[in-house]
């Protein structure tokens, strides 16, 4: 990966594939797609929507939601937006999310929940219709601006970690990356594994086929590897091991296989 690349946002990387290969499929998740050019509409729309109701450059917006590709347009529009996105898990406490946003100075949270949502912050719902023609602005970045807050599972710590660390991170796998590949995303979203998920498909024009809501067993994962034709898989090296014993011919499909970059969100998958 070039120095150029290197110094990129990730967004902006996302959106020079959307220019280059608008009708390609950016999102699956089952008989539900959606190409690079909805993907960058819906985005843009959204990112100005926050713009509107406050959300500024450099400020970090939170996200609990479930794993839908509802949630990946939602981690666009905040970059977008000039933000940085805090992932919050839906199954862990609503205590721990009060004391995540608080540490990192939340104001703002995007969320698919009816309750349990943390106290104090304004809630927008990515179910807001917006106008996919709508220019969301240019904010002053450079990539050593915060593209997402990681944690520790254990006592909250929050860690920002920039643009440029998000590209170092994909050029460390050492991949070779074809924009016909298929990037499965299950990973907890506070995780390097997830950003590693999500921004190596979306910079290079792939396709991210998101794993269903609920918890990950192997069995599920191996009818998902093969229903959505993965070519690249980044799993925690003991779920790759069990998926090995159970369904070798399944990862034996998939032609490139990583292990996940390990934090300590990446525990919780």
């Amino acid at each position: 990966m070039s120095q150029e690349i290197h110094s990129s946002l990730l967004h902006e990387l996302v959106a020079e594939q959307a220019a280059r290969r608008p009708d390609a499929i950016a999102l699956s998740l089952g008989d539900t797609t959606a190409t690079y050019q909805r993907l960058q509409g819906v985005a843009d729309g959204f990112a100005a929507k926050m713009r509107a109701h406050g959300v500024q450059p450099g400020e970090t917006v939170a996200v609990l939601m479930h794993r839908t590709p509802r949630r990946v347009v939602g981690l666009l529009a905040i970059l977008r937006a000039g933000a940085a996105y805090l992932g919050l898990d839906p199954d862990e406490p609503q205590e721990r999310h009060s004391r995540l946003v608080a540490e990192a100075g939340v104001r703002f949270l995007i969320s698919d929940l009816d309750s349990g949502l943390p106290e104090g912050l304004k809630v927008l719902t990515p179910e807001t219709p917006v106008d996919e023609t709508a220019d969301p602005g240019a904010p002053s970045q450079t990539s050593d601006d915060p593209a997402y807050i990681t944690y520790s599972t254990d006592e909250p710590s929050v860690v920002a970690v920039s643009h440029r660390s998000v590209n170092q991170l994909i050029a460390r796998q050492g991949l070779t990356i074809d924009p016909d590949d298929v990037f499965l995303h299950g990973a907890p979203l506070a995780s390097d594994a997830a950003a590693l998920e999500v921004w190596a498909a979306l910079t290079n024009g792939c396709r991210l086929a998101v794993l269903p809501p609920g918890p990950i067993d192997v069995d599920r994962l191996a009818r998902v590897i093969a229903a959505e034709k993965v070519t690249v898989l980044a799993l925690p090296e003991e779920l790759l091991q069990e998926l090995t014993d159970a369904y070798p011919a399944v990862l034996a499909s998939v032609p490139k296989v990583v292990p996940a970059p390990l934090t300590t969100a990446t525990a919780a998958l």
